[in-house]
């Protein structure tokens, strides 16, 4: 992991390094060490990932592609799995929101770089989230009116979905689980959504609650529309994969500093029985706060704050 990591001494690896070790555990370096050495030779249909970058550095990967075409007879781009970036939304020692970050944007640009060096491959956001603990230098920024475990959900919720409209294939939270006390400063030691409770069982954070919902009623949906990143409300559009007239619209404010505006109306176009279902996160439940709500002609009005709303419709033809 992050063999590009310069801090870490004998386990950094040039470029040149990385390509010998990734070209033979690709194939043996096209067989060069042996039928039985590489993960294709074993089994043809296995593929290799990239380490995951320590930042969204497309030059590496031009130089990987590079050494592939040169120093292989076959020009096989090796990590046919996939090409992995790590990136954490933070400044001066402390983490900031996705959209202060301006994530979307440095995703679509590193994407779109990535697809011209080696299209058809695809790209990773291979760690990415936020500590609780106020003082850790990637903690979640404070929402006036939530608990830090509550702000943590919010900025991950908000970092995914910049994440499924920039066109990367896939998101790795990390992490999963921590075991350390809250009060615990390093950095990355309170950035799980699940950790061990006070009896000793399993905890689920906020977080875990506020992604659950969202791939509970989202998990078969792909980003559709960028309605709006302007202003004091931004509006994303998602359609479902096998139902086309599903669609979903996820709806915040993208501060962090208490906003909350009330009958902000958001366009749907004609939808089937004027009808919509609002959907609120909630800290234990993974189907948060559901409500039937009738539209005004094309339109709902919603109270909008910096945590995420789903509004769930079908398109009426």
């Amino acid at each position: 992991n992050e063999t590009d990591a310069y801090w870490i001494g004998n386990k950094y690896c040039t470029p040149m390094e990385y390509f010998a070790l990734s070209s033979a555990d690709f194939d043996g370096h096209e067989s060069k060490l042996g039928k039985k050495a590489g993960i294709t030779n074993a089994d043809p249909g296995a593929k290799l990932m990239t380490s995951g970058l320590i930042e969204l550095d497309t030059n590496r990967i031009k130089l990987y592609k590079f050494l592939c075409d040169n120093l292989r007879s076959d020009r096989a781009f090796v990590w046919n799995g996939g090409i992995q970036y790590h990136h954490y939304s933070n400044r001066d020692g402390k983490g900031i929101t996705p959209e202060d970050d301006s994530l979307r944007w440095r995703l679509s640009k590193v994407r779109n770089f990535t697809y011209l060096i080696q299209p058809g491959v695809e790209c990773i956001l291979g760690e990415n989230g936020y500590d609780r603990n106020v003082f850790s230098g990637q903690s979640a920024p404070a929402v006036p009116g939530l608990t830090q475990a509550q702000s943590q959900g919010v900025f991950i919720l908000r970092s995914i979905n910049a994440t499924a409209f920039s066109g990367f294939d896939a998101y790795i939270l990390f992490w999963l689980r921590t075991g350390e006390p809250e009060d615990n400063r390093q950095r990355f030691m309170t950035s799980g959504i699940i950790g061990p409770g006070s009896d000793g069982k399993t905890k689920a954070y906020p977080a875990w609650y506020y992604i659950s919902t969202f791939i509970h009623y989202l998990g078969n949906y792909q980003a559709d529309t960028i309605l709006s990143e302007k202003g004091n409300v931004w509006e994303y559009k998602y359609r479902n994969v096998d139902h086309p007239d599903s669609v979903a619209y996820f709806i915040y404010c993208p501060s962090h500093n208490g906003r909350r505006i009330s009958g902000f109306p958001l366009k749907l176009g004609k939808v089937m029985n004027d009808e919509a279902t609002e959907v609120e996160l909630r800290d234990n439940n993974i189907e948060g706060n559901t409500r039937t709500r009738q539209t005004r002609g094309d339109t709902i009005d919603l109270t909008v704050d910096e945590r995420p709303k789903i509004i769930l419709t079908r398109e009426a033809k």
